[in-house]
């Protein structure tokens, strides 16, 4: 913590030099303006600091639709203002089935999911993406609860319909999936232009990517296969502990509750290992037994967000 004397001027002022450091940090010079603002006993000292426009341009000639939706979501997260896109020729490519579409109906439609971007301007070979809100950085508690809330809710809609059989009505996890994914982004955007950087609340953010997805590529066998076992659907139950367990966690941080964490992760690896099911089933458990490998490094996370 750095010192400074105060200087007497005149009867009733005192002065203090600002660092140099702060000064040059923020462009200030003769003339401008600061703020303060007293808290107890603690005087905050703040400026108008012009703000800066980030801008990058990325080219994704050559990319598959999925990568170019990565490399979109990167430069968001990473907190880029404006993101000129410019491209070789206007197609693109899904993986696995091949199918051709245009860069720019692709770069509107993965646009869509990122809250305060739009697209500002496209010519033959090139797109304009523009913040065109400004991001509310002390709202992130708010909306990050909400990501847990949704999470959970997903995940039991999800255990509602296969139970019920109702394999045509599962369309709906997608578009929570969305939901999700454009609260994860927009939070991590925000870490991102913070300050003080919240690395381990930004590795939970980008494993909720991750275990949503999860959850959405089961969801997809099962509308494609129209059928689940008994065991499966025991086994998504369990896993469900581990997700409520994890909310719990960040919340009210408890020993206890990491204990439950981990017996429940080993319990479904047990499960499965003993499961008398099919293939498809065997895969998909499998699959969703990922979701508390991941919850493990959240768990990982939040135990070093522990003061």
């Amino acid at each position: 913590m750095e010192q400074r004397k105060l200087i007497q001027h005149g009867p009733s002022s005192l002065t203090f030099t600002l660092p140099t450091k702060w000064v040059k940090k923020n462009g200030l010079a003769k003339g401008d303006n600061v703020f303060f603002e007293t808290k107890d006993n603690d005087l905050v000292i703040s400026c108008n600091k012009k703000e800066e426009t980030k801008k990058i341009q990325i080219n994704i000639s050559n990319l598959d639709r999925i990568s170019i939706l990565y490399y979109i979501e990167s430069k968001y997260r990473a907190g880029y203002d404006e993101i000129e896109i410019v491209f070789d020729e206007n197609k693109t490519i899904q993986y696995p089935s091949m199918e051709e579409s245009e860069i720019t109906s692709a770069i509107h439609y993965i646009t869509s999911r990122f809250i305060g971007l739009e697209v500002v301007s496209q010519d033959k070979n090139r797109i304009l993406l523009k913040r065109i809100t400004k991001e509310d950085t002390q709202g992130i508690d708010s909306v990050l609860r909400r990501i847990f809330l949704m999470v959970k809710d997903t995940y039991e809609t999800f255990i509602e319909l296969i139970e019920q059989k109702k394999f045509d009505k599962l369309k709906i996890i997608k578009e929570k999936h969305d939901y999700i994914n454009n609260l994860t982004n927009y939070c991590i955007r925000i870490i991102s232009l913070s300050e003080e950087k919240n690395y381990p609340l930004h590795n939970i953010l980008t494993q909720i990517d991750k275990l949503v997805d999860i959850i959405k590529y089961v969801t997809q066998d099962m509308i494609s296969q129209k059928k689940v076992s008994k065991e499966s659907i025991e086994c998504f139950k369990i896993i469900k502990d581990s997700i409520d367990n994890f909310y719990s966690l960040y919340y009210s941080f408890d020993t206890k509750t990491i204990d439950s964490l981990n017996k429940n992760r080993w319990e479904i690896k047990q499960y499965i290992l003993n499961a008398e099911a099919s293939k498809f089933d065997i895969i998909n458990m499998t699959r969703m037994e990922g979701i508390t490998e991941i919850i493990l490094d959240m768990t990982e996370s939040r135990m070093s967000m522990e003061k």
